[in-house]
């Protein structure tokens, strides 16, 4: 007489364990837009005027340096500074924003000669806006160009040499989705991307 067969063994689920509670951190995501355009265009500065504009024409280093960490951007970088740090960008930007500012105050109090350290802050400024923005558009995948130039590459450096103050608005205005031309909270979006769910290095 054949042995009874083995029961069969029921399947063990495991129960999650819990190991307490971890911070999530939202992270900027990879795609662009959903159709490789601009959402806003360069010479949509009317879309936010506050904050967004205003920042971007008076005090245009703490939007670009945001930008940069929450996009994790770091070209154009020597040595690994600034990279995507904020610490790093925002030393780096007001620092640049400094010079310029210094050295119109000596061209019209000292001498003309001043303009020679102006122009060549103001070139650095250009170029770092320049990769900045050709950079944004490699991580969040936006092959649309704001200006009559078909090259992505020649749309980026005019777009940062002709009007630096746009070109800084618009990369704000893309990575950090305003509701309308006024935002209800200026406080609440000119804080720091960590203030805005972003991620921060």
């Amino acid at each position: 007489m054949s042995a009874p067969a083995a029961a069969e063994e029921e399947p063990i689920i495991a129960e999650p364990v819990a190991y307490g509670a971890h911070p999530v951190v939202a992270h900027p995501v990879e795609e662009g837009p959903g159709d490789g355009r601009w959402p806003t265009h360069l010479f949509g500065c009317f879309d936010n005027i506050m904050p967004s504009c205003l920042m971007a024409s008076f005090f245009w280093c703490f939007p670009l340096s945001r930008v940069r960490v929450s996009a994790q951007i770091e070209n154009p970088s020597i040595g690994g500074c600034p990279s995507d740090s904020w610490m790093r960008n925002i030393i780096l930007t007001f620092s640049i924003y400094i010079l310029i500012n210094v050295f119109s105050v000596l061209e019209d109090k000292v001498h003309p000669a001043a303009s020679a350290g102006s122009v060549f802050v103001g070139v650095g400024l250009i170029f770092f806006v320049f990769v900045t923005r050709m950079e944004y558009r490699r991580k969040r995948n936006i092959r649309d160009n704001c200006c009559c130039c078909e090259d992505t590459c020649w749309d980026d450096i005019f777009s940062s040499l002709f009007c630096t103050c746009c070109t800084i608005a618009q990369l704000d205005r893309t990575e950090f989705r305003y509701a309308g031309a006024l935002e209800p909270c200026c406080f609440e979006a000119c804080s720091e991307p960590e203030a805005r769910g972003q991620h921060i290095v």
